[in-house]
């Protein structure tokens, strides 16, 4: 269960996702269902993707005289985890120089944003490089690391630079993903909340981070200008012990469990922080 819970993304740091981890026991193992394979192949893949990268890590650990804890850093590994991609990519333009020119032909053709099918029908058909579906998802990661459902030439050029070929071409500053990478990177200070933010339309629900701690802020604040010390959600959770609706529709969507094993809404009581506090004392 450990083994195909592990974050590829800090994989030698040997972290543990938790919702990967979870799966294992909120889902329903008593009768076969879709939800059940889907699950099993998932997990199948992720058992080939792990069992692969740590043979990998291991080979080029044995490799290193010095310097062993270079293992840990974000650059070592990033190298490393699509090592088998690049240098095949590699040596397949060393072979045939026109493919070069044509993938780059490609991407002009789409103004240097290439879908994903397109490129690895590209990698798969003329350059008869094959990857596993765990590869692939992989690749998509790095190439598109803000999800933006195709692959800019900047950063194709640069995940191919770490690998030995040359395009001719200097990476440009301030790409598209450059600019909304700085975008994200601004302070929670700075951001501005807007109903994109919201998690299902809910202002009190975000769905990220950020935008989180920038609500966050906003309500210490109010709280803090009017003295008071205890704050009341006033979207999310019930309002009062016999809210069964605000009960429900705040632990599931629609108020429906979305499979057995979840708690059910009358076994869940809403208290504050200073409800679970020792008496005389403060949250």
């Amino acid at each position: 269960m450990i083994y195909t819970s592990l974050d590829h993304d800090y994989f030698t740091n040997l972290l543990i996702l938790q919702g990967e981890f979870s799966k294992w026991f909120n889902l329903d193992f008593s009768a076969e269902s879709r939800e059940e394979l889907d699950f099993l192949e998932n997990k199948q893949d992720i058992w080939m993707a792990t069992t692969t990268l740590a043979m990998e890590v291991v080979t080029w650990y044995g490799r290193l005289q010095e310097n062993h804890e270079v293992i840990l850093t974000d650059k070592w590994w990033m190298k490393l985890r699509y090592h088998h991609f690049g240098s095949e990519m590699k040596e397949v333009f060393e072979g045939n120089p026109g493919l070069m020119k044509e993938l780059r032909g490609i991407f002009k053709s789409q103004k240097d944003k290439l879908s994903y099918f397109d490129l690895f029908q590209f990698i798969q058909k003329k350059m008869e490089i094959s990857l596993e579906n765990w590869e692939e998802d992989a690749i998509e990661g790095r190439l598109d690391r803000l999800g933006m459902a195709f692959i800019e030439f900047n950063e194709f050029n640069e995940f191919s630079q770490d690998y030995g070929i040359d395009w001719g071409e200097e990476l440009i500053e301030g790409d598209l993903e450059d600019i909304l990478d700085a975008k994200m990177n601004i302070s929670y200070k700075d951001h501005k909340i807007t109903p994109a933010d919201y998690f299902m339309g809910c202002p009190t629900m975000l769905n990220n981070e950020k935008a989180a701690l920038a609500k966050c802020r906003k309500i210490w604040h109010e709280m803090k200008k009017t003295k008071n010390h205890k704050y009341t959600d006033p979207d999310f959770g019930p309002k009062d012990a016999n809210d069964t609706k605000g009960n429900e529709h705040s632990l599931y969507k629609n108020g429906v469990l979305p499979q057995k094993g979840y708690p059910e809404p009358n076994e869940i009581e809403w208290l504050s922080s200073d409800n679970l506090c020792e008496p005389g004392t403060k949250p």
